[in-house]
């Protein structure tokens, strides 16, 4: 619905706050945990661990149903990203017709050309910045995770402006050449440029989108890179649990003395 897509910025915000607030929580816990570890010296190695494990999954389940109430739009972020976006695409594919509408017979002046050509140069690049917030909100709510779905609303999203683009440069164009004969006849240096405007149009687009995939593959990495390290770790605790791990007793398990936002956003 319309009020959903119009709070997805305000759901983000809220959990982002979890997360700080969880991350905090957590130090506290990692406090009250060095203060118990000094009365441990009666017990061995193995039981610190195991102590040490049975707080972190009580920690853990306990940060799961605080952010419980968040699962919902985390499964369906590509659904409320799609509704949220597009509410703005809409109203950019509709600047973009009306800065073409006025150019779009045979009788169209050069100020009209050159007017529809700016608005157009301006219209653009402005896809981008819906696309990379899009991008944010993944990163946020999903953390790398469900990244198909996600990166597919993100692909339509700049596919639409595309073409809404793509057809406005066409009619431009057909515009500017639809008396082929008086242009051979009377050069017109402005029209000239302001035809070569109309590429430079396209052109602006081309950059932003290159931008735009360079800085995707980079925020990618990243998220790869973070989802490795928490399964590395969670696969630590499971080892240590079990007493499968290269220490053979799972007694090598150490409390975490802090877990950032980013590590507390991996584990939800």
């Amino acid at each position: 619905s319309s009020s959903s897509s119009g709070s997805l910025e305000s759901i983000c915000a809220i959990y982002e706050a979890t997360l700080q607030f969880l991350s905090l929580t957590y130090e506290c816990v990692a406090g009250c945990w060095l203060d118990m570890s000094e009365s441990f010296n009666s017990l061995n190695a193995k039981e610190v661990s195991k102590v040490a494990l049975d707080l972190y999954s009580d920690v853990s389940a306990v940060f799961m149903q605080v952010a419980s109430p968040f699962c919902t739009y985390q499964e369906r972020f590509a659904e409320l990203e799609r509704m949220h976006s597009g509410v703005a695409t809409k109203l950019v594919a509709k600047d973009i017709q009306q800065a073409v509408s006025s150019v779009s017979n045979s009788n169209a002046s050069l100020v009209s050309l050159q007017d529809a050509t700016e608005r157009l140069k301006g219209l653009s690049p402005f896809i981008f910045p819906l696309a990379e917030g899009g991008l944010v909100r993944f990163e946020l709510l999903n953390a790398g995770y469900h990244a198909k779905d996600a990166l597919s609303t993100i692909d339509k999203l700049l596919a639409s402006h595309s073409n809404e683009l793509a057809m406005a440069i066409v009619t431009l164009s057909a515009s500017m050449t639809t008396d082929q004969i008086k242009l051979a006849d009377n050069f017109d240096e402005q029209h000239v440029h302001c035809a070569l405007e109309v590429l430079n149009v396209a052109g602006i687009f081309c950059r932003g989108l290159r931008t735009f995939e360079l800085k995707t593959r980079e925020r990618l990495g990243v998220l790869c890179e973070r989802m490795a390290a928490f399964a590395v770790r969670e696969k630590e605790i499971q080892e240590a649990s079990s007493g499968t791990g290269s220490g053979g007793a799972g007694a090598s398990f150490l409390f975490p003395d802090s877990l950032s936002v980013v590590e507390i956003d991996s584990m939800l």
